[in-house]
C-alpha cells in the first residue's frame, strides 16, 4: 500500500454522513497507508487518490449536524494536511423545486456564483426584521478559480456528449455496490404545500394522498440531471415547503445542506445529491442514490482537473490554534495589528514590539466568520457563560438571540515571508535575555458595535478576539553566520524567526531561533486574574 507524506495531500473530501463516506470511499482508485496526526486532532482519515490527486476523506462525527462540526473538522483537516489546496463537500441535501428548474430526486446540485451572491447562501444569518423575515447581510465565498474553470469545463462537456451525466461510473459503482441502485421513478413523490405526510410506520408515504402530487412530466432523458446555481445552508434542517418555497425564491436557492457554510473558510465546491424535497415527506429511500450521484459528480470533476495544476495553486490558508477573549471591552482595530510581536496576550495594545513585520496586502486574508457566536456556543456549559454573554450583549446592543446576526470579519496571516529589521532585533533583545513569552497575533477577529452601545453614537470596527502563536526560542552554537533576519513559513505548517543575536556573553558565540510554532495556553495566564475557559483551540479570559 502507498505510503505518502502529509504534505502530499492535495485535496480534502468532506462528508457529513457515513453513508456519504461509504461512497466517497469507492471512488477513490487506488488507497493509501494511513498517516499519523496530532493528538489534538479527532477526525478519522481516509486517504487515497482519485484521477492522479492524492485525496483525504473525513466525515462529521456521529450524531453531530450542523455549521460548526462542520468548520471543526475542515479546520483540523487542514492543520494536519498543510498541502491542501481545495475541498469537496459531497452528500445529500434537500431539492427546491421551481417552475425554472425540474429538480427530481436522484439530481445533483452544484455550488455557482450567481448574481451578486457566491453559489453558498447562509440563509439564517442577518438581521431579524420581522418574526419570519431575516435581513441577510455578507456572502458567502464562491469556490476557488480552480474549481470555477473545472465546473464549467465539465458543463460544456456534458453539453457537447449530450450527456448529462456520467453513466458509465455510476453504473460501475451500483454494480459492486448494489445498495447504490435508483429507486424506481414512480416513488419520486413530490407532493404540494398542504399536503402532510401521513405517517405509515416506514416512512415511505404509503398513506399520504396521492391525489395532491404535482404533476410532473416523464423525465426525458431518464436519469439524474445536473443544476448550477445556489445552495442554502444553516443550522435548521428544512423540513417545511412554505419556509422552502420561500428560501428559495428570496435567494434563488437550489437545494439546502446544513453543513456547507461552516465551510467558508475553506475553499471549497459544494456537490449535493438530492435525497429529498426539504417537506415532512422526507424519508430514506433515496440517500444512498442521491450519495452516489453526487459523489460520482465530484470524481468526474477531479478527473478533468490535471494534478500539476492543483499543485501549483495556493494552499489553504492555515487557521491558528488558539484564541484570546477580551470580554470586557472592545477596542478600535488600529490599536492591534496582523504579525505583532506582543509580550502580553491579554493587553496586546501596550506591551508590544513597535516595528512589526512588512507584510503585502496579499498575504492578509479576510472572512466573514460568525466567531462571536461559535465561542458562545462552544462554552455554553462553561462558568463563564453567563458573564460571557452578558458581555457580549452589552458591548453589541443585540439580544442574546440575534448575537450571531451581528456583522463579523476575521483577518488571518497567510504570509509567505517577511523581513525582520534590526529595530525588531533590539525589542528582542531584553526578552532573549530574561526569557520572556512572546505571541505573534495571526488572526484578528471584529465586529461593527452599535451606535446604542457606543458613547459617541457612531458604529466602527471594534476588536473582540485575538488569535496567537507562541514564540518558542531554541539556541544553537553559531556554526554558521545568518544573513540577516527574516520570517519565512517552511515545508512544515510553522513559522520562524532567524537570525536574531542571542545573549550578550563574550565566553559564547551563540545565535537563536524562534519557532512560532505553538499555541497560547492557560499556562501562559498564571498570573492573570479572573475566571477562564480553554478548549482545545479556544481561549477564554475574564477579568
Amino acid at each position: 500500500m502507498t505510503t505518502l507524506t502529509h504534505q502530499d495531500y492535495t485535496v480534502g473530501w468532506i462528508c457529513a454522513l457515513w453513508k456519504e463516506l461509504a461512497v466517497s470511499m469507492a471512488m477513490l482508485d487506488t488507497r493509501h497507508a494511513s498517516l499519523p496526526k496530532p493528538s489534538t486532532d479527532p477526525n478519522t482519515y481516509i486517504l487515497g487518490s482519485i484521477s492522479g490527486h492524492n485525496v483525504v476523506l473525513a466525515c462529521l462525527p456521529a450524531g453531530q449536524m450542523g455549521t460548526t462540526p462542520a468548520a471543526t473538522v475542515a479546520t483540523h483537516m487542514s492543520r494536519t494536511f498543510p498541502g491542501l489546496r481545495f475541498g469537496i463537500l459531497a452528500g445529500i441535501g434537500g431539492g427546491i423545486p421551481n417552475a425554472n428548474s425540474d429538480i427530481r430526486l436522484g439530481d445533483v446540485v452544484v455550488t455557482k456564483p450567481t448574481g451578486d451572491k457566491g453559489g453558498l447562501v447562509q440563509h439564517d444569518f442577518g438581521r431579524l426584521v420581522t418574526e419570519r423575515q431575516i435581513e441577510h447581510s455578507g456572502s458567502l465565498n464562491a469556490p476557488p478559480p480552480i474549481l470555477l474553470t473545472a465546473i464549467n469545463a465539465l458543463r460544456a462537456s456534458h453539453e457537447d456528449s449530450h450527456q448529462i451525466f456520467n453513466d458509465r461510473v455510476l453504473h460501475h459503482l451500483q454494480q459492486r455496490y448494489s445498495e447504490f441502485a435508483p429507486p424506481r421513478s414512480d416513488l419520486d413523490y413530490l407532493f404540494k404545500p398542504n399536503s402532510p405526510h401521513v405517517p405509515d410506520g416506514q416512512g415511505l408515504c404509503e398513506n399520504c394522498n396521492k391525489n395532491m402530487l404535482v404533476d410532473r412530466n416523464a423525465r426525458v432523458p431518464p436519469g439524474p440531471h445536473v443544476h448550477y446555481g445556489n445552495i442554502g445552508s444553516g443550522n435548521q434542517v428544512i423540513q417545511d415547503p412554505e419556509t422552502r418555497d420561500q428560501l428559495g425564491r428570496e435567494h434563488d436557492l437550489l437545494c439546502f445542506k446544513m453543513e456547507a457554510a461552516g465551510l467558508n473558510n475553506f475553499p471549497r465546491v459544494v456537490i449535493r445529491g438530492i435525497s429529498d424535497y426539504a417537506d415532512s415527506h422526507k424519508n430514506k429511500l433515496w440517500k444512498r442514490y442521491a450519495s452516489a450521484t453526487a459523489a460520482v459528480y465530484a470524481k468526474e470533476l477531479l478527473s478533468i482537473i490535471q494534478p500539476a495544476q492543483v499543485v501549483s495553486a495556493p494552499t489553504i490558508p492555515p487557521t491558528p490554534s488558539s484564541c484570546t477573549v477580551f470580554a470586557n471591552h472592545l477596542f478600535p482595530l488600529n490599536s492591534v495589528a496582523l504579525g505583532r510581536l506582543v509580550a502580553s496576550i491579554t493587553r496586546p495594545w501596550e506591551d508590544y514590539c513597535p516595528h512589526p513585520p512588512r507584510i503585502a496586502s496579499e498575504d492578509i486574508v479576510v472572512t466573514h466568520l460568525s466567531r462571536m457566536h461559535e465561542i458562545l456556543e462552544r462554552c455554553k456549559q462553561s462558568k463563564v457563560y453567563s458573564k460571557l454573554s452578558r458581555r457580549f450583549i452589552s458591548l453589541t446592543g443585540q439580544p442574546l438571540e440575534n448575537l450571531h446576526t451581528v456583522p463579523e470579519k476575521t483577518y488571518f496571516l497567510n504570509n509567505s515571508g517577511t523581513c525582520l529589521d534590526r529595530n525588531v532585533q533590539k525589542w528582542f533583545k531584553p526578552i532573549l535575555q530574561h526569557r520572556i513569552n512572546t505571541y505573534m497575533i495571526v488572526a484578528i477577529h471584529t465586529l461593527w458595535q452599535s451606535s446604542t452601545a457606543t458613547m459617541s453614537g457612531s458604529t466602527e470596527e471594534q476588536v473582540f478576539a485575538i488569535q496567537y502563536q507562541r514564540v518558542k526560542f531554541n539556541w544553537f552554537w553559531n556554526l554558521r553566520k545568518l544573513e540577516g533576519s527574516y520570517l519565512e513559513q517552511n515545508n512544515l505548517p510553522r513559522w520562524t524567526v532567524t537570525g536574531l543575536v542571542g545573549r550578550d556573553d563574550d565566553l559564547y558565540d551563540e545565535e537563536v531561533e524562534a519557532e512560532l510554532a505553538a499555541s497560547a495556553t492557560l499556562a501562559h495566564l498564571e498570573d492573570e486574574e479572573g475566571e477562564t475557559f480553554c478548549e482545545e483551540d479556544l481561549l477564554i479570559v475574564l477579568e
